[in-house]
């Protein structure tokens, strides 16, 4: 690192470009404000340079930050070839997303018969084994036939469920590639560039049941309704310091190729080397790993959204309603680097969201409302023009519609609600004072009726006794 003096010039002249606060956007609303200081890498680690094999062409190197997919190092990168079985990479990412856990993947007599690729377990026909083994012999042994089943599986056939590598590989950013081979035995239109096999191997490490094989060291024992066999590991990836693991390929037209992740601390870097040799695979990829963990920038997180926390509101049934995540997710930014993320809110067409609605009969009407937690809006994240995220935002509480009074009310302008609102007190008092009024009067009447009552009392004579006294006098 320069000292001080060194870098004084340099940080005067660009700190007030690099130093700033940025605000990510939602629907036009700030969520959160980041402080970006300036940060400088080391500087005096020399690149490493890879040769090349006399026998093709230049190999091809990269080093990628697995947090924010920054590339540190690119020796032809993007240069098309081919990348024999790190291809198997992006098959254990379909196998992940289409098959679920513990359901059973048969034994084709076209699969059992693919091109064998280790001496420990080959695959017979009508044999079945679990996502869980597929995953583990796919990268211990490289299994070409395992892979040929999951094609079968996944897609119906290999030439489908090659276009549905493809198709995935360009939906995560790997625009230069195509895939036609599920297990990358060759086939001219069959190509990858290094940049392309860390993006995939980016994506494969969100996923649990791909890392766990990826980077497995344990012997595993297969039991199959067809097969008992002890399995291992047979690359060496291991052996390099610092290594989480990875995956080896080879073909007579790929030569030897390497996707390898490695962990320095909280630094973790992916190194893809193509088109090498079998002597220096491994210590290319060593030189590689060095000289990116020396060139990492420090990063921080940026919270986009976090569980119940309302991100947007939306209006539903007449009513303006708040939306929720029910997930975290956070971006990691470079320092010093201004970020190139966006976000955009798209919400869900009335038709989508009528299929959650809930209808509640009574006697006479019917009451509809929308479940909390019915997605009703996507928020869709972008890095540069690359979508790299959707995140389903939720109703936070149900929504039910309102009275033909609510939408009539809300539809009014501001002025005359609050005309409507002042003159409530006073609508209240004129009905108070008319039931007072009323009251009174049936006091009154009351008074009236108890009164007259009373005088017809007093005036009628006693019939009984004016007829005793008139008998009296007569005696």
């Amino acid at each position: 690192m320069k000292n001080n003096e060194t870098l004084k010039n340099k940080v005067m002249k660009i700190s007030m470009a690099t130093t700033m606060a940025t605000t990510i956007l939602l629907g036009g609303v700030p969520i959160l404000d980041v402080s970006i200081p300036v940060v400088y890498a080391e500087e005096n680690v020399q690149a490493p340079q890879l040769g090349h094999d006399a026998n093709r062409q230049q190999k091809s190197g990269l080093v990628m930050d697995v947090k924010t997919g920054e590339v540190i190092f690119n020796q032809d990168g993007e240069i098309k070839a081919y990348p024999a079985s790190i291809t198997k990479i992006i098959t254990a990412i379909l196998l992940d997303e289409h098959v679920k856990d513990g359901e059973k993947i048969t034994i084709s007599k076209k699969a059992a018969s693919e091109y064998p690729s280790n001496q420990i377990y080959h695959a017979k026909e009508g044999e079945e084994v679990t996502k869980d083994q597929a995953m583990m012999l796919l990268f211990y042994l490289s299994a070409n036939d395992i892979c040929m089943a999951v094609a079968e599986k996944v897609g119906g056939s290999p030439e489908k469920f090659g276009e549905m590598m493809t198709a995935k590989a360009k939906e995560l950013g790997a625009s230069n590639t195509n895939f036609v081979t599920p297990n990358g035995l060759h086939d001219p239109n069959h190509y990858v560039t290094a940049k392309d096999m860390a993006t995939i191997t980016r994506e494969a490490m969100k996923h649990d049941a791909v890392k766990k094989y990826m980077f497995g060291k344990d012997d595993v024992f297969l039991e199959t309704n067809k097969s008992k066999v002890n399995v291992f590991r047979r690359d060496r990836v291991f052996e390099m310091p610092n290594a989480l693991g990875g995956k080896t390929g080879y073909t007579d037209e790929a030569g030897n190729t390497l996707v390898s992740v490695h962990k320095q601390g909280e630094k973790e870097i992916i190194t893809v080397v193509m088109q090498a040799n079998k002597s220096t695979q491994y210590s290319d990829s060593k030189k590689l790993a060095d000289y990116g963990f020396s060139q990492m920038k420090e990063t921080e997180d940026l919270k986009v959204v976090e569980p119940n926390k309302v991100i947007a509101r939306r209006e539903l049934m007449g009513k303006k309603v708040d939306l929720v995540a029910n997930e975290n997710y956070s971006l990691q930014l470079i320092k010093g680097v201004k970020p190139e993320f966006s976000t955009k809110i798209v919400s869900l067409s009335n038709e989508q969201i009528e299929k959650n609605v809930k209808v509640k009969k009574g006697k006479d009407s019917e009451t509809k409302s929308i479940p909390g937690g019915t997605t009703v809006a996507i928020l869709e994240v972008y890095q540069k023009d690359n979508k790299i995220k959707e995140i389903p935002l939720m109703t936070k509480k149900d929504v039910s519609a309102v009275s033909s009074f609510d939408v009539s009310f809300n539809e009014l302008n501001g002025t005359t609600k609050w005309i409507i609102i002042l003159s409530l007190p006073l609508v209240l008092i004129g009905l108070a004072n008319v039931m007072k009024s009323k009251k009174r009067n049936r006091r009154k009447l009351q008074n009236v009726s108890n009164v007259q009552t009373r005088k017809k009392t007093n005036v009628q004579p006693n019939m009984n006794y004016a007829a005793q006294s008139m008998k009296l006098h007569k005696k």
